[in-house]
């Protein structure tokens, strides 16, 4: 008979222990977080003063890929059989190291250079005679991390 009670007591206490633990997660204020909108190719450009987007160019909006704020935008325009790549980019001074801006048909990068500090933000440019339309994207890496990444439409 002890033992019934006895067993009986721990599934009691073990209900009352559930019933404890469900009822505070319930009554727990629930965290929501809110997507942000990806800034527009105009805003992006918005923010590097002086920066011009050649009407025609086609462009790319650089997303962050390493879970920072960061963003850039990229464009280029074919001219008399040159191609003329500009890359900008919002992005924190870094500790080591420079950023470095490829592009890439997804088999060969080629880099077009190291950004320096101008317009507001960063920025390269890089000019090839090569027939480059295969080479889609462009990402931005600091050492051998991507920071920044996206694709011409």
């Amino acid at each position: 008979m002890n033992t019934k009670r006895a067993a009986l007591g721990v599934v009691i206490l073990v209900i009352i222990i559930v019933a404890i633990l469900v009822a505070r997660d319930l009554l727990r204020p629930k965290t929501v977080i809110s997507p942000t909108s990806t800034p527009t190719i105009e805003q992006t450009s918005s923010k590097f003063n002086g920066l011009t987007i050649p009407q025609g160019a086609t462009t790319a909006d650089l997303k962050n890929v390493a879970g920072g704020q960061s963003t850039g935008i990229a464009f280029f325009e074919k001219t008399n059989g040159t191609y003329t790549y500009t890359v900008a980019a919002e992005l924190p001074a870094p500790s080591s190291g420079s950023y470095q801006a490829y592009l890439t048909d997804g088999k060969t990068n080629i880099l077009m250079g190291t950004l320096t500090v101008g317009k507001g933000g960063y920025i390269v440019n890089y000019s090839s005679t090569k027939d480059l339309s295969n080479y889609k994207t462009v990402f931005v890496n600091l050492g051998t991390k991507r920071i920044l990444e996206g694709s011409f439409q």
